[in-house]
């Protein structure tokens, strides 16, 4: 049987029942294959009931203004003279199938893509949870009800009557799924289609996310305007790279990120700049030896050099705007500038935009981050009638001159949007850009709570999907944090898996705030769990009382925040699936809180183990809850672990926040062993925490370790190589 509708065709063999799905999206030729299934068919007592014991079907075809249905009516042979019917129903986005009769119905099989399976995420679509839900790795989790293909932005939503087993086949490496109905039931199934989702949903032009070299996963490294502001130097600069490389070089796997920020041509707020600096031409008493020298000395010591860029504006009267005048839209002073070039004008586009970018290449930078975006189009918007093209929209100039800057420089420099202040500016123009700043800056707590927290639960839908999402600095410095605020910040950083760049001079960094930021480098490969989004309002504030009052800031208005912000990080690798679950304590009092392991984390039913990875303490043995007690502005990171009987449970480990889902790169367990492969940084012990079963002990392990009770810690410690083998025996 071939039944065709729109973009969907379905292939059923009433001989064997196979069942096979494919769909042509609209802008592609060809279709591809969604689903491959078998429907198996028993009698009511369980006994299997062979298709070949049914004679041809009867097949009814209806068309309709809206449908294309076919039903299928199967009579069994048998004496007892089963009636069973499959009736398929195709719809503008929707297959439908419905399975009734005298039978038990089972549909088991893959979903497929012909984008790499890393690509495709199980993902949660519906209600719009307060918590954040992400994912590293292939998991799912209860209640997913969705996959999304991050490349073709197209989501493919599955609803069941009846019961439902979803999983991730490591051998297959694709998600597999059964659909079973219950006993005297019929079993409905639906699949929905949506191309386009993020795209319609954001009204922007969703591109999937590109692997810029340098920035596979989201960069870790150093800017020099949160640090030190109007105070950076070349020398400045090295300094702080000599220092960073000391302490945090030996934790990361890729290059480092040194951001040379806007005060390389800027020495004030004023937009009045510096004589005989533009930009082009870099400010000679801090940069005396120019800024490729900078870049050449900062690739020699193992970075990767990234510049900030403000092409649209000028402190000064600028070579372009001495030779044409007329390219001057308007002097309006702002922070960034106050010479403005008329972007209509498509003389200075095709002219200005390749010269600039040509420059930045020339002097040897690998990523830009592209600021005054925002304030370049209100003042494109502010002299509309001044421009030599009024008719034409700020945002289709933006969008013309970001697309001629990424012709410019190629597909392998990493390019990022700076300066966001909502979703206009923040995704209008981002088929261009690699990653983009999400808020402002990024200082006190309640700019933290306001630009960084609240921007990262609303954008992280788009996070690692369309692009990297970039919350701004972390800014530990005790001007701005106590210790556990700024455990707090490095907590949500790292399990959102966003990028880390460093907002203070590393001499200000004391021992716990740099042990701690150790403890997220790398970023690991972290996505969307839901494409929801969520606010970090309190669900009791009203909403007429927020919106004013948020973007204000004011410190009386923190309650309007949910007090604990929870983040669920579930990883998925080939050797096993664990969730680590950040709790956030937002408020300057002492909380309570009770964490729901089914309701709120998604978790199916069973036992875990808990463990509390910054006090590094094992908090016991949960099915349904756990109450915890989370001291003011700080963060409890729990990694919580299935229990399987009489083997021994990976508690933690030491290295990485993720307790396993970077460093863990083998792990095998049975009843009387446990052994694995782990990343280590020389020098650095790594803690391996073990939950024993009951009435075991380590009788024999190649690495030192300590025993209490039923907790066993394996010291993992190497003096040059970067990984250690281990292996343990019980008895």
């Amino acid at each position: 049987m071939y039944l065709v509708y729109k973009q969907f065709e379905v292939y059923f063999d009433t001989q064997t029942g196979s069942l096979s799905v494919l769909y042509s999206p609209q802008d592609e030729g060809n279709s591809f294959p969604f689903l491959k299934a078998t429907v198996t068919l028993c009698n009511p007592d369980g006994t299997p009931l062979p298709w070949k014991n049914l004679p041809e079907s009867k097949v009814e075809k209806k068309h309709d203004v809206a449908t294309s249905r076919t039903r299928f009516i199967l009579e069994d042979a048998s004496p007892k003279c089963k009636l069973i019917t499959l009736e398929f129903a195709l719809e503008n986005h929707t297959l439908h199938l419905l399975c009734k009769g005298e039978s038990l119905f089972s549909i088991t099989g893959h979903f497929l893509t012909k984008t790499p399976s890393d690509d495709l995420l199980s993902v949660h679509d519906g209600v719009e949870a307060p918590h954040l839900r992400a994912s590293s790795g292939p998991m799912v989790s209860v209640g997913d009800n969705a996959l999304f293909d991050r490349q073709r932005d197209f989501l493919l939503k599955f609803n069941c009557s009846g019961s439902e087993a979803f999983s991730y086949d490591w051998k297959e490496k694709c998600y597999a799924f059964t659909w079973e109905s219950k006993a005297n039931t019929s079993l409905e199934i639906s699949l929905e289609a949506t191309e386009a989702y993020c795209r319609n949903r954001f009204n922007f032009s969703y591109r999937g996310i590109r692997r810029r070299p340098g920035f596979e996963t989201p960069s870790v490294g150093w800017m020099t305007w949160y640090a030190v502001k109007f105070d950076a130097s070349e020398a400045v600069v090295l300094e702080n790279a000599t220092r960073f490389k000391e302490l945090f070089g030996d934790y990361l796997d890729a290059r480092p990120v040194l951001w040379v920020d806007w005060e390389w041509c800027h020495n004030n707020l004023k937009g009045t700049g510096e004589p005989g600096s533009d930009i082009l031409h870099p400010r000679k008493s801090v940069y005396p030896n120019g800024l490729k020298y900078v870049s050449d000395k900062l690739k020699k010591m193992g970075f990767l050099p990234a510049l900030w860029v403000g092409p649209t504006t000028d402190c000064q009267i600028n070579s372009f705007m001495k030779a044409h005048p007329d390219w001057l839209l308007c002097q309006d002073r702002r922070w960034c500038g106050q010479y403005w070039f008329d972007w209509s004008n498509p003389e200075v586009v095709k002219t200005v935009i390749p010269r600039m970018f040509k420059q930045y290449l020339a002097w040897g930078y690998e990523a830009l981050k592209w600021d005054a975006i925002p304030m370049t189009l209100w003042i494109m918007a502010e002299n509309r009638e001044k421009r030599i093209h009024p008719d034409i929209s700020p945002m289709q100039i933006f969008r013309d001159i970001a697309k001629l800057a990424r012709q410019t420089i190629g597909e392998d420099v990493y390019m990022m949007s700076c300066c966001g202040v909502n979703e206009n500016d923040i995704t209008w123009s981002e088929d261009s850009f690699d990653g983009a700043r999400i808020g402002s800056d990024i200082f006190t707590w309640e700019e933290f709570l306001k630009d960084g927290i609240a921007r990262i639960l609303h954008f992280f839908p788009l996070h690692n999907t369309a692009y990297y999402i970039d919350a701004d600095n972390l800014v530990l410095r005790k001007d701005y944090s106590t210790v556990a605020q700024a455990r707090t910040r490095v907590s949500i950083y790292g399990l959102a898996g966003i990028p880390i760049t460093l907002g203070d001079a590393i001499k200000e960094l004391d021992e716990p705030r740099v042990d701690m930021l150790r403890r997220i480098m790398p970023v690991i490969d972290v996505r969307p769990g839901d494409l929801n989004g969520t606010t970090l309002l309190d669900n009791q504030t009203p909403w007429s009382k927020t919106a004013l009052d948020i973007q204000s800031g004011n410190r009386e208005n923190k309650s309007l925040y949910r007090p604990i912000q929870v983040i669920r990080l579930n990883i998925a690798r080939s050797f096993g699936q664990w969730t680590v679950a950040g709790l956030s304590n937002l408020t300057d009092k002492p909380r309570s809180y009770t964490l729901h392991l089914q309701d709120e984390l998604d978790l199916p039913s069973g036992e875990y183990a808990v463990y509390d990875y910054w006090n590094k303490r094992f908090l016991g043995v949960f099915k349904e809850k756990l109450k915890l007690s989370i001291k003011p502005f700080d963060t409890a990171v729990l990694r919580i672990t299935p229990v399987e009987n009489k083997l021994p449970t990976l508690l933690s480990i030491s290295r990485h926040i993720s307790q396993g889902g970077y460093e863990l790169d083998e792990f095998k367990v049975t009843a009387t062993t446990v052994s694995g492969l782990c990343r280590v940084v020389p020098g650095d012990t790594c803690d391996l925490t073990l939950l024993l079963p009951e009435g075991k002990a380590i009788s024999s392990c190649n690495v030192p370790f300590t025993q209490n009770g039923r907790i066993a810690i394996l010291h993992l410690l190497s003096k040059s190589i970067r990984t250690k083998k281990w292996q343990c025996k019980l008895s």
